[in-house]
């Protein structure tokens, strides 16, 4: 029975061995994915046998298992990018976002945003990015959290129509002496 023994705790710490593996190997993965943060495994005694020996008792393993795979939520480094929708979180917490079809709620802290075709900060996914209104004269957050919609907010920039001088501005008057002028230089060549 001792050498069972023996051989089911040699056993349970090497499949322990593979999971663990597993997470590392997850984490190398992923290692140069925006937002990810590292998991870490926890290991725990199996509870052993205990028999006496003299005055006191002896106790021997059962082995190892993983107790649980934590996620590390410490701060990482930011990263200075050249778009202005890309966003970090300092400290603690995380981005709410909202699938628009299916109206999911999930959380991750990749702050790669983009705007959708309807003006709103989206994941890459497609996910809205949730925020609580801001009342522009206090300042003050309220209301519940709702999509957060920018492009839309802004008038789109409306022609003129004219230049600075006051002309009309039409490509036959800014393109026809240039194409004018590079038909004379080939003629000049010929």
């Amino acid at each position: 029975m001792a050498l069972l023994g023996s051989l089911n705790t040699g056993a349970s710490g090497v499949k322990t061995q593979g999971k663990t593996m597993q997470v590392v190997g997850n984490n190398i993965a992923n290692v140069n994915t925006f937002g990810f943060k590292r998991n870490s495994v926890a290991f725990e005694d199996l509870m052993g046998n205990a028999w006496p020996q003299g005055a006191a008792f002896t106790k021997a393993s059962n082995g190892v298992k993983i107790g649980g795979v934590e996620m590390d939520y410490s701060q990482g480094a930011f990263e200075t990018t050249a778009l202005s929708t890309d966003l970090a979180i300092a400290g603690g917490g995380f981005f709410t976002v909202v699938n628009p079809s299916t109206n999911n709620e999930s959380y991750t802290r990749n702050g790669q945003f983009s705007y959708d075709k309807e003006g709103f900060l989206s994941t890459l996914r497609g996910g809205r990015i949730q925020a609580l209104k801001v009342d522009r004269v206090t300042g003050e957050s309220k209301g519940i959290p709702g999509a957060l919609q920018v492009l839309g907010l802004v008038d789109a920039p409306q022609p003129t129509g004219q230049d600075l001088k006051g002309r009309e501005l039409s490509l036959q008057r800014i393109l026809m002496p240039t194409l004018q002028s590079k038909m004379f230089q080939l003629i000049r060549l010929m």
